[in-house]
């Protein structure tokens, strides 16, 4: 009977350990070689094109690559006319507190500041609007102040 009761409690305890450890992992970015950069060397800032013509793409991979966020997932966010005033703060958010970034606008859309998410997520309020702004000064120089401001129709935040 003890032997039953001690496979019993083996195999329910178990399987619950291994899926409270795969629940933490976060999933790698997938990049191509040529972009992988080390982990001292910080990613370069976007700059205008030679032509004068604005390349958002730019301005989105140098994101991924330093927020560790999928491409494709920012530009889904920019499809939902989420500016850069918008996206920025929730990466660091996002990175800073270890959760998906979606999570963080979701709170956005629902009309909380950046005070309230802050405090949210355990994030010091100061800290995060200094590296925001740094973040956003070589993207203000080369993107058009429509695109960073831009926000979706449905949006509610402060």
């Amino acid at each position: 009977m003890k032997k039953g009761f001690v496979f019993f409690i083996f195999f329910l305890f178990v399987p619950l350990t291994f899926a409270r450890y795969k629940m933490g992992v976060k999933k790698p970015v997938k990049t191509d070689s040529s972009s992988q950069i080390s982990k001292t060397q910080k990613p370069k800032a976007p700059t205008k094109a030679p032509s004068g013509k604005v390349n958002e793409t730019e301005v989105l991979s140098h994101l991924s690559q330093k927020y560790q966020v999928e491409m494709s997932q920012l530009e889904y966010f920019r499809k939902l006319k989420y500016g850069y005033e918008e996206l920025v703060p929730s990466l660091v958010v996002a990175k800073t507190a270890n959760v998906e970034v979606g999570q963080i606008l979701s709170h956005r859309d629902r009309g909380k500041s950046w005070k309230d998410i802050s405090d949210t997520f355990g994030v010091e309020l100061k800290p995060l609007n200094k590296t925001v702004i740094e973040e956003l000064k070589p993207i203000k120089k080369i993107l058009p102040k429509a695109l960073i401001k831009e926000r979706p129709a449905y949006f509610n935040g402060q």
